[in-house]
């Protein structure tokens, strides 16, 4: 090694200037946080995109999923599923099965009211409430 390379990798060593390989591309699940969800942890968004996006009539029970259906979905680990769904069921936006070693989770409606527009075309707080409520 000459002396120029030297002093060049000693001054670079002391402003912080990296030789490490650039970074790969940034995993699909994480993401910029919408407006109107900075209060919310990034598993737990990214959840209720999940639960939003799967769901085909957006009322509860719709879809029923299972914490490693997610996980596998979504790239995350499964313990980061469990907190995001700890999350929104502390909200209310989601209940879990109550049969024993179940991992089941499903939406209720309100999960739908919070997230929908965030997530899709349209708003369903603006909705009328009969239409919100299928009455």
């Amino acid at each position: 090694m000459s002396d120029t390379a030297a002093v060049d990798e000693l001054v670079a060593e002391l402003h912080g200037v990296s030789s490490k390989p650039p970074r790969g591309s940034t995993p699909r699940y994480v993401k910029a946080v919408p407006p109107g969800l900075q209060f919310w942890a990034p598993g737990a968004i990214a959840v209720a995109e999940y639960l939003v996006r799967q769901s085909k009539h957006g009322s509860k029970f719709d879809p029923q999923v299972s914490v490693s259906e997610v996980a596998v979905a979504l790239e995350l680990p499964e313990e980061d599923v469990r907190l995001a769904v700890l999350d929104l069921r502390e909200a209310g936006l989601v209940e879990e099965s109550a049969e024993l070693r179940s991992e089941a989770f499903w939406p209720t409606s309100g999960l739908f009211v919070e997230f929908d527009r965030h997530f899709l075309d349209f708003d369903m707080s603006k909705m009328p409430l009969r239409l919100r409520t299928g009455l």
